[in-house]
């Protein structure tokens, strides 16, 4: 992430952060836990909520789909200040700032402003509506940044009137799906999660900079940044920089701890405003800065999907938490062309994805070459380009429905797995991990399960929850690396290693040279030879299915017929039912109204 840790610039006439640093013990790591919510939005989360999607049809007949708890959190306690107010906020690797919601916030009702009229706000405009994955029937909801609309992430907008919830010279959300650009301020129940008062802390001091971020589901943050202590379980971060935001409409802050071309100061060359951006030591990049990590980097582990918690590792790995071996990836800049010289997002480069059945022992590749992927543990299920998602639904015994998207017998899924190639090695997942099981209004169980995987609407990939519950990371932010392994979800004890010059125990990718960019930015789909499933290496645990494996694992190209030419499908073989041939209504062993429940991990907003 950051290869220039002290990177200081003015803004404003004030500085990015403070000269006098100290900080209160010396773990080597901190652990961050935390709790998984899943919700619509931030203000229904919940914790053991599931995600949805209801059938309703209307007294024309017209049928909708309606996705519900499609977005996912974690959340953890901040203690801020001398006088240490716990806040709750949200944990989010999609993200770099941290902020927190004002004692006076003008959404709790206790009246307030919109920030200092005197300043320029910075506006960053994370998700965009080309993140938003819609369908015939409704849409599932994705987070991220999309490549298209990076170019101008930063730009400076104007101060925004104090009833007013998006910046004109940012990008509307409501704009890009065809809605209104502006909205009235909600009144949000601030005290649940804890609000700052920055009066009451005696360490507390404001650089008058103004703060502003916008996110998809049109919620807006502002305020002013600021440093104090933050107490992170235990360990005390003096003088870190945050934003105390008096005008917001989220119950929660956010605890961002991306790469630093994500941060709302800054933004790529191509802004017309680059002159004025700059970097700053956010939370990952600050307990690096004051020693209490040794390097800028963390662990992430999802836990098991019936599991309501979630842990981060800063500055350390835990070996326990992974099977076989720790593989090296370098993070891609796949933004350059925005303007970027680094990269901003946690992509790595894909170079095949095969599908194989286990009962005959065989594996097809459905797709070589190189291609973007995002690991974000934000987003529900798995993105794939649509040319990909139709060779490997043409490998899989599925239906089609145009109220669901592709379904099949849940059970006819056991024996298929999907093996990713990224540089070399193999990471293998259980189809059963993309699989979203059908349940009726009434609680009564279905045997059918909808195909969690969908169309990302471009070339690249992005990993989601469904992928990322059956891996452990590390993402090393100072060198741009992510290292990647088999989870063990069988973990009942700790095995930590400091992070310092490199991640311990970590191995280089086998085609280290074989990335993302130039000419190489895709993955080909194609039609070839079938190989020997056994060619992947296996790794057991009693929760995890996914393996892992240093040869690719696949062969030359698929002889998978695309799901759009298939006319038929069956439980036991390779057809699957184009969308023309299916019939519209599913079989009557499922009632007419259905629920879809996934039981995939969907750990929070990270």
């Amino acid at each position: 992430m950051l290869t220039s840790l002290a990177l200081l610039t003015l803004l404003s006439g004030s500085l990015a952060f403070p000269l006098d640093d100290s900080f209160s013990g010396s773990p080597g790591y901190i652990k961050l836990d935390a709790f998984k919510y899943r919700g619509s939005s931030w203000s229904d989360a919940q914790i053991g909520a599931e995600p949805r999607a209801l059938q309703k049809r209307d007294s024309s007949g017209s049928v909708t789909m309606i996705l519900e708890n499609a977005q996912t959190f974690y959340q953890t306690d901040l203690l801020l200040g001398s006088n240490k107010q716990k806040v709750s906020v949200l944990v989010d690797t999609g993200s770099s700032d941290l902020w927190v919601i004002a004692s006076n916030n003008v959404g709790c009702g206790q009246g307030g402003s919109g920030g200092d009229a005197s300043s320029d706000y910075y506006t960053t405009d994370y998700f965009t509506g080309s993140d938003f994955y819609t369908t015939e029937t409704g849409g599932f909801f994705r987070k991220g940044i999309a490549r298209s609309d990076i170019r101008n992430l930063n730009e400076p907008a104007e101060p925004a009137e104090p009833d007013k919830t998006v910046d004109e010279k940012a990008i509307s959300l409501g704009s890009l799906l065809g809605g209104s650009p502006t909205q009235s301020s909600q009144t949000s129940d601030c005290s649940a999660f804890g609000t700052f008062d920055e009066n009451s802390s005696s360490s507390f001091k404001s650089n008058n900079s103004a703060f502003s971020i916008k996110y998809a589901d049109s919620t807006f943050a502002r305020g002013t940044y600021g440093y104090d202590t933050v107490v992170v379980n235990g360990v005390s971060i003096s003088n870190l920089s945050f934003a105390v935001c008096n005008d917001t409409d989220n119950d929660q802050g956010v605890l961002g701890i991306g790469l630093e071309g994500l941060e709302t100061t800054y933004g790529g060359s191509s802004s017309s405003s680059s002159s004025n951006m700059y970097t700053y030591e956010n939370m990952p990049a600050k307990l690096a800065a004051l020693g209490i990590t040794q390097s800028t980097s963390y662990s992430v582990y999802l836990n098991d999907s019936s599991s309501s918690q979630a842990s981060i590792l800063f500055g350390a790995v835990d070996h326990d938490k992974y099977q076989g071996t720790l593989t090296l990836f370098p993070i891609i800049n796949s933004v350059a062309s925005y303007g970027y010289k680094n990269p901003i997002r946690l992509e790595i480069t894909l170079n095949g994805l095969s599908v194989g059945n286990t009962k005959e022992g065989k594996q097809v590749e459905v797709g070589s070459g190189a291609a973007a992927a995002l690991l974000d543990t934000g987003t529900t299920l798995t993105y794939v380009p649509s040319d990909i998602l139709d060779q490997i639904i043409g490998l899989l015994p599925v239906k089609y429905n145009s109220n669901i998207g592709y379904y099949m017998t849940c059970t006819d899924g056991s024996p298929y797995v999907i093996t990713f190639n990224f540089q070399g090695t193999s990471i293998r997942i259980p189809l059963s991990s993309f699989l979203v099981p059908l349940t009726s209004t009434s609680g009564s169980s279905s045997s059918y399960c909808m195909v969690g995987l969908l169309d990302s609407g471009d070339e690249s990939f992005t990993l989601g929850d469904s992928f990322l519950t059956n891996v452990y990371f590390t993402a090393d932010l100072d060198k741009y690396l992510i290292a990647l392994a088999p989870a063990n979800l069988d973990s009942t004890q700790e095995d930590i290693d400091l992070i310092s010059d490199s991640i311990p125990s970590a191995q280089s990718a086998l085609d280290w040279s074989s990335t993302y960019g130039g000419s190489a930015t895709a993955l080909q789909a194609g039609a070839g030879s079938t190989v020997a499933l056994s060619s992947v290496a296996t790794a057991s645990s009693s929760k995890s299915t996914a393996t892992s494996s240093g040869s690719s694992g696949s062969s030359a190209v698929s002889s998978a017929s695309s799901s759009s030419s298939s006319s038929s499908s069956s439980s036991s073989g390779s057809g699957s039912t184009s969308k023309n041939a299916a019939s519209s209504i599913l079989p009557l062993s499922i009632p007419e109204t259905l629920i879809i429940m996934t039981t995939i991990c969907m750990v929070t907003w990270m």
